[in-house]
């Protein structure tokens, strides 16, 4: 699902994918459940679980989807409250990145 991220908060379906563009650079952290995230134009996905936290830049496509379960996520201006855990990293490889991953 195609959305402009004006919201500070979204549910999203286990399986459910959402993707966008910000316009101006937020900080994303899950509140609940596992997403996993990639950015245009970076090698890297991510995978943030609830209490992670990362900044998201501004103008690229962003691409999330909630993992086995309905996931909540915060966008926040400035750094969001309570963020414990820093992100696991992931190098897509092969396929053009289609369900292949490994650990960076």
């Amino acid at each position: 699902m195609l959305v402009n991220f004006a919201m500070n908060q979204y549910s999203i379906g286990a399986g459910v994918t959402l993707s966008g563009r910000l316009k101006q650079e937020r900080h994303i952290q899950v509140a609940r459940g596992r997403i996993w995230l990639t950015i245009e134009g970076q090698a890297a996905d991510y995978w943030l679980q609830a209490g992670q936290s990362m900044r998201l830049p501004a103008h690229l496509l962003l691409v999330m989807q909630a993992e086995q379960e309905e996931s909540d996520i915060m966008l926040c201006l400035q750094k969001c409250p309570t963020a414990p855990q820093a992100p696991k990293q992931y190098r897509t490889t092969g396929n053009g990145g289609a369900g292949h991953a490994a650990m960076a």
